[in-house]
């Protein structure tokens, strides 16, 4: 475990909800509404469930949550197998957190510069459970991002997703949302059943994978060994213009559900490792 990921809390907190066969637990606070409580719970494992089809196994022995009654406390955090919320978190960020226990927790990066692996792959999974849902897809959250970003050019972009510059701005705005359209953009580049099977990691129970930005780029390049993508993640992941250049608008992403019937599904959670 990447240390940053361990959680330890000295208060009283309450256990609810505990299911061994689904693996799924979660501890509260007891200020925290009970009924509150338990659509959080089922929503963890529905939604790990669903990230499980696309990334591969849950790479752990339990998922949950810890929630809060903390507003003041202002955000949320990976904690390995139960993120920490500081209040019952809205579908959004409920799912970012959780997409987490495969970018961030189980496979981590070797030096804080590459944060966008964490964020950017925890950003997009926001986008593509919203299309699962039926909601806006993530071909159309990147295309109000890019309009939004021709408005606002230089304050969009820069800090580079790839190239924070400082630590003061590890966590920017620009390492989520660039990230998360640079895996749309690729995405849209080489198709889905060329994306998501061939990223490092997935499908690989294995905890605790340290990777680095080098190795998506390898990655994509592997994934499609006719395209030339040094250009593509140059412009997309470094550079502080914009990279719109290098991406038409995206045509309608296919359905999640058609997507995921072309991909071998995995052993269920309950069965994993």
């Amino acid at each position: 475990m990447a240390t940053y990921l361990a959680d330890v809390d000295a208060r009283a907190l309450r256990p609810d909800d505990v299911d061994d066969g689904e693996r799924a637990s979660r501890r509260t606070s007891p200020s925290t509404r009970s009924s509150r409580r338990a659509r959080c719970s089922r929503s963890c494992r529905s939604r790990s469930t669903f990230y499980a089809s696309l990334y591969g196994p849950y790479p752990f022995n339990a998922v949950g949550a810890i929630v809060d009654s903390a507003k003041v406390v202002g955000y949320s955090l990976e904690t390995q197998t139960k993120p920490n919320f500081p209040y019952v978190p809205d579908e959004a960020t409920l799912v970012h957190e959780l997409s987490h226990m495969w970018f961030g927790d189980s496979v981590t990066l070797t030096q804080w510069p590459d944060i966008w692996l964490h964020e950017g792959f925890a950003t997009w999974s926001e986008w593509i459970w919203s299309e699962h849902q039926g909601n806006k897809s993530a071909a159309q959250w990147f295309k109000q991002l890019l309009q939004h970003a021709r408005r606002r050019t230089r304050a969009f972009w820069t800090p580079p997703a790839g190239n924070p510059g400082t630590p003061a701005l590890l966590f920017n705005g620009t390492i989520y949302y660039r990230g998360g359209m640079t895996l749309e953009a690729l995405r849209e580049k080489v198709g889905d059943l060329t994306l998501l099977p061939d990223h490092p990691g997935l499908g690989d129970a294995e905890p605790l994978r340290q990777r680095d930005d080098a190795a998506v780029h390898r990655a994509g390049g592997a994934a499609s060994p006719a395209m030339d993508l040094a250009h593509f993640f140059d412009v997309w992941l470094y550079q502080p213009r914009q990279a719109d250049e290098l991406v038409r608008a995206p045509r309608r992403a296919r359905a999640c559900d058609a997507l995921r019937r072309s991909y071998k599904l995995l052993r269920p959670l309950s069965d994993s490792s």
